[in-house]
């Protein structure tokens, strides 16, 4: 069976340590109050590589982890299709 990717990330500037994913907020719409730099952006499929669709949790849970994988503090301009949900990695000044 051939694997696909489910998951992308993308590192901009400046590299940080890791963060904790439980910490990593999520803005749909607004943006936060404070001062940021954006650092990446995240990717996630909403079907797993046998097609079956994860739950809303899960999605945003993988975002969590890749956005922390590269020092993100939360992820803004969430955006969603049919297959995937993405948004903007960014690091609190």
């Amino acid at each position: 069976m051939a694997s696909c990717a489910t998951e992308r990330v993308t590192r901009m500037g400046t590299q940080y340590p890791a963060t904790n994913p439980d910490t990593v907020k999520t803005y749909q719409t607004e943006k936060p109050n404070k001062e940021y730099e954006e650092i990446g952006r995240v990717s996630v499929d909403k079907y797993n590589n046998l097609a079956i669709t994860r739950s809303g949790d899960e999605v945003y849970k993988m975002m969590r982890e890749k956005a922390a994988s590269i020092g993100g503090d939360a992820i803004i301009g969430i955006t969603e299709d049919f297959a995937s949900i993405s948004g903007t990695v960014i690091k609190f000044k």
